[in-house]
């Protein structure tokens, strides 16, 4: 089942219930529930805590790590649930089910339209929307004792933490933003402004904590692999469908094609110019004005496990040194990126982009170098004939735009990129150890990274300068000596 996401056109917060009658009977279940809390804690009654409650911490390198806690914090939704205590009379220990004031909102939940609508009786037992109202209430109360830090009732204390939830129940369309971590990479700045409504921040701390997996391992995805990252892509003013509760939950933020396009794309861009094997492990969505439950005070978040990173990043990269990616860099891949998505629609680019991408996602050196050959041929090739000539002289024409020095070079490079390429088709285990390294003045460079490298360096030139996308172009203005401003 899929429901989209869909852009926002306009969103306001309000700061007064929308349902004043909902809002007052609300009131009267925490004032009960309080009154349960306070005796229980009088009466030296037991209250249990949350197990697996996420602790943050930073390690020496600045990269964020997360801890389970045993004995969290106070879970005091079992202090309302039942008593357990035997410290009430017989008669009284009841289910809180059955409070007046819950029962009370429950039939008002009945009577009205949208509210009956929104929590349908499921075919499971546990999830009736008797038990589901009951527990809105018991996270209230939890939430509140959290925050106000007092189990005694005041309206204007509750009013901020009731007010999301309300959304929730009653907008037909919710508003959210998505975060995607950006892995192993400390960026220089708090925040980075990109095109289409979308920035890279710094993840703010309550996020950071809220982020943090259940497990240590969860279906294959790897905790500290997850943790390491300081900031995320964001991306704002979009909306998912809230027809019930069981719709809004079931959203899924990885089906979406225009959210997996526009990561992809800013992903590119920021691999491109640093060359960092970055990547990313979750994406986070992040409720704007409502939630639809709560954890004692953590942010209410969702996130979703990924593995959008290569598997060698889970052999202990995060022991490893973090590299830094300056302010000029930021601003680097902010100019690229715009220039990314304006040419996102044109097929060869967009292919050369996902074979980067790909590049980036594996270990395999076969499949990096068929990737990064694949992405020049890409953008490079107009034909089959004399293939290799033909890449090797207008990669190092596109060489002459920003590394003239590299030229002579760059043409032996990608006829030696082709041979290793064709000994690893062919199974030539001699060739591919003649040819698996490139000799530059610094020293040594293996042939797959070198690869890579003139991939990126193409993406980058042709965003700068878009009509070489039609390689005929290269050929006329930087091989037969035309001037790119004759041309322009």
């Amino acid at each position: 089942m899929h429901f989209p996401i869909a852009r926002l056109v306009e969103h306001t917060v309000s700061n007064k219930p929308l349902d004043f009658f909902l809002f007052e009977l609300y009131c009267s279940c925490l004032e009960e529930g309080l009154a349960r809390v306070r005796t229980k804690e009088q009466g030296g009654g037991y209250i249990g805590r949350y197990h697996n409650f996420p602790e943050l911490k930073r390690d020496s390198n600045g990269m964020p790590t997360f801890s389970n806690l045993f004995d969290g914090p106070v879970d005091y939704k079992n202090a309302i649930d039942r008593d357990l205590s035997g410290l009430y009379p017989h008669d009284e220990a009841q289910h809180f089910l059955q409070s007046v004031s819950v029962r009370k909102l429950l039939e008002y939940f009945r009577s009205n339209s949208r509210l009956a609508s929104f929590y349908p009786d499921p075919p499971v037992e546990k999830f009736t929307a008797e038990a589901l109202i009951a527990l809105s209430v018991k996270e209230l109360i939890d939430r509140y004792i959290h925050v106000s830090k007092t189990t005694l009732f005041d309206r204007d204390q509750f009013l901020p933490i009731y007010l999301p939830k309300e959304t929730y129940f009653l907008q037909e369309e919710l508003p959210i933003e998505l975060l995607v971590p950006i892995l192993f990479a400390k960026l220089d700045s708090e925040r980075i402004e990109l095109d289409n409504g979308m920035s890279i921040i710094e993840i703010p701390e309550d996020i950071q904590l809220a982020r943090a997996p259940i497990d240590t391992f969860n279906h294959g995805h790897h905790s500290l692999v997850q943790a390491r990252a300081t900031h995320a892509l964001q991306i704002v003013n979009l909306t998912i469908p809230n027809r019930d509760w069981i719709t809004s939950l079931h959203f899924d933020v990885l089906t979406d094609t225009p959210v997996l396009k526009e990561t992809g794309l800013f992903f590119a861009a920021f691999r491109v110019i640093t060359g960092i094997p970055t990547g990313f492990a979750q994406v986070l969505t992040i409720p704007v004005g409502w939630a639809a439950h709560y954890k004692a005070n953590l942010r209410p978040i969702d996130k979703v496990a990924v593995k959008q990173y290569a598997p060698s990043l889970e052999r202990g990269a995060w022991n490893d040194p973090i590299p830094t990616v300056s302010l000029k860099l930021l601003c680097d891949i902010s100019a690229l990126h715009k220039n990314v998505l304006h040419m996102s629609n044109e097929l060869q680019f967009s292919l050369a982009l996902q074979r980067l991408n790909s590049c980036f996602l594996r270990d395999d050196s076969a499949d990096r170098i068929l990737d990064a050959v694949i992405g020049l041929e890409a953008l490079l090739s107009d034909g089959n004939e004399a293939l290799t000539y033909k890449l090797a002289m207008r990669q190092g024409a596109l060489m002459k735009l920003s590394d003239p020095d590299r030229v002579r070079m760059t043409r032996a490079e990608i006829s030696q990129i082709y041979k290793y390429r064709s000994a690893i088709a062919h199974g030539d285990s001699t060739r591919m150890r003649k040819n698996e390294t490139v000799q530059r003045p610094s020293g040594p460079v293996n042939t797959v990274d070198a690869a890579v490298g003139h991939l990126r360096t193409a993406i980058f030139t042709i965003a700068q300068h878009p009509r070489f996308l039609e390689p005929l172009r290269i050929d006329e203005e930087l091989l037969l000596g035309c001037s790119i401003a004759e041309n322009s």
